[in-house]
């Protein structure tokens, strides 16, 4: 089952994924997010702090890697569009419907001293490296050069050990916050599926022609089933027997029908339970159309 994306691409076909910017890196003058994420294509500096270079770039590929394993999306990178394009032109097109971009807000890193004496007199060095990541994604329109979105993203992870073991775990533990957060940020602009499992009412008549088409329900024989719980509630109106038979409805893909059945059942008993699955059924149907829409 899809579920819709949070944030509206506008249709977008293509993207191209551009340079992120860091904290020390010599930022675009007054530039709007368009303008800034292409003189960061143009000027970057490959010299420049190497840890947030690094981390960044690193953002950039995995945006890449993730965004084309959707197969919702051709991706271009920034390379290949330094490669394809003149260099120096900050205003020119870039063939893409949608950029993504955006900054490293923050990257700290604190090592604390966590060394001890034990009971038995020995020393014990004991150092921890705790490593702040902030980031922020951009999503740009190039039809009108407009931020469409912006998500931000703030996490942070820790390493222990002796000093000369966590000392340079800086960047490595800064890449794993990268890889934790990108598979949010897909979700947030990509329909995602989804395993969604439904309950059956419980019988409480302890009718054996319910129990026999729950066995149905879980064997795979859906009509059989849907055959059996309308036959039952149709003779004593039994509540389960009527709410397992729109639910059943619904797995084979009738959904209008289910949810009509279960808007009808919440009207004739009166039980809270359908109305709310029918509000359930309601909601995740909205949401499968505005995936499909979402989709190329």
């Amino acid at each position: 089952m899809l579920k819709p994306a949070e944030i509206d691409l506008r249709g977008a076909g293509t993207v191209a994924i551009l340079p992120f910017a860091f904290p020390s890196q010599n930022q675009a003058p007054s530039l709007d997010a368009y303008q800034a994420a292409l003189y960061r294509l143009w000027y970057y500096d490959a010299r420049e702090a190497p840890l947030e270079r690094n981390v960044a770039r690193y953002i950039e590929s995995q945006l890449s890697i993730s965004l084309f394993n959707t197969k919702r999306f051709t991706v271009t990178k920034a390379d290949d569009l330094r490669s394809t394009a003149s260099q120096g032109d900050s205003t020119g097109k870039i063939g893409a419907d949608i950029l993504v971009s955006g900054a490293i807000l923050t990257l700290t890193s604190a090592i604390t001293n966590n060394s001890y004496t034990g009971s038995d007199g020995k020393y014990y060095e004991s150092y921890e490296n705790r490593v702040v990541l902030e980031i922020r994604y951009d999503f740009i329109s190039t039809a009108d050069n407009a931020l469409i979105a912006v998500k931000s993203l703030h996490d942070q992870k820790s390493a222990s050990g002796t000093y000369s073991a966590i000392s340079n775990s800086t960047e490595e533990l800064a890449k794993k916050i990268v890889a934790e957060q990108i598979p949010t940020v897909i979700r947030a602009i990509a329909p995602y599926a989804v395993t969604e499992r439904r309950t059956l009412a419980i019988d409480e008549t302890k009718d054996p022609q319910m129990a026999q088409a729950d066995r149905l329900v879980r064997d795979g024989f859906y009509q059989k089933a849907f055959d059996l719980y309308t036959s039952v509630y149709a003779g004593n109106s039994n509540f389960a027997a009527g709410f397992n038979a729109a639910m059943v409805m619904e797995i084979m893909g009738d959904v209008d029908e289910a949810i009509a059945a279960m808007k009808a059942l919440a009207d004739a008993s009166a039980n809270p339970k359908a109305l709310r699955e029918a509000q359930r059924m309601i909601k995740t149907r909205d949401e499968a159309a505005l995936a499909a829409s979402q989709t190329r």
